[in-house]
């Protein structure tokens, strides 16, 4: 298998196109997944209308909340347990973070550590193509964090866990405030995602917005 298909962004605020995308060779550790699902954002939407910043020049694969099969692994890799990644397990997986600063290490928060990588925005015309979920592949690096889901959770619920939910459970688990002010509305608006934000207030014992 040489390439796969993907839908990707050549020109901002046009329908995408459907292109074939090379399969890159596998570095020691990396992965290849086959996408099961994959959710959008309202980065994603901001991104299709123009770039977010320097680095972000076309063609991309959109797509960064991704859940899918192991295809191939280079090497032996462990998921956050230390259990053994297979072929076949159904996984999510982190950014590429560096584990050592503040962020990572001691508010263990990954997603805003300053030396961290995303998906979604890279170019799909230079190695290794595959960052971005809405295709048929996609490329995990070595440094991934990977989480095997539970065969009660669906694809579709995995790929919404991985930032689409993140957000707002971790504002309501993170706050000091008592809980009827654990998901305020500015919190709710500032997540952009007002049905999970609340949900997450509710389990945590917060039912005010």
């Amino acid at each position: 298998m040489k390439d796969c298909r993907a839908a990707v962004v050549t020109a901002h605020n046009k329908p995408l196109e459907i292109q074939r995308v090379p399969i890159p060779a596998l570095d020691p550790g990396s992965l290849l997944v086959k996408i099961a699902a994959s959710t959008l954002c309202g980065t994603d939407v901001h991104r299709w209308h123009g770039p977010l910043g320097d680095g972000d020049t076309l063609p991309i694969i959109t797509g960064h909340e991704p859940c899918g099969y192991v295809e191939d692994i280079a090497g032996e890799r462990t998921d956050i347990l230390g259990n053994p990644v297979k072929r076949g397990d159904r996984i999510v997986w982190s950014y590429v973070a560096c584990g050592s600063c503040y962020y990572c290490a001691v508010a263990l928060q990954p997603c805003i550590c300053p030396g961290r990588a995303s998906w979604g925005h890279n170019r799909s015309d230079q190695p290794p193509y595959l960052l971005g979920s809405c295709a048929e592949y996609m490329y995990v690096p070595p440094p991934c964090l990977i989480i095997k889901v539970p065969e009660g959770v669906s694809s579709a619920s995995a790929a919404a866990s991985t930032t689409a939910s993140a957000k707002p459970a971790a504002t309501a688990a993170s706050t000091a405030l008592p809980p009827s002010w654990k998901m305020s509305a500015p919190a709710v608006a500032e997540s952009g995602l007002p049905v999970i934000a609340i949900q997450c207030s509710a389990w945590s014992g917060g039912f005010s917005v």
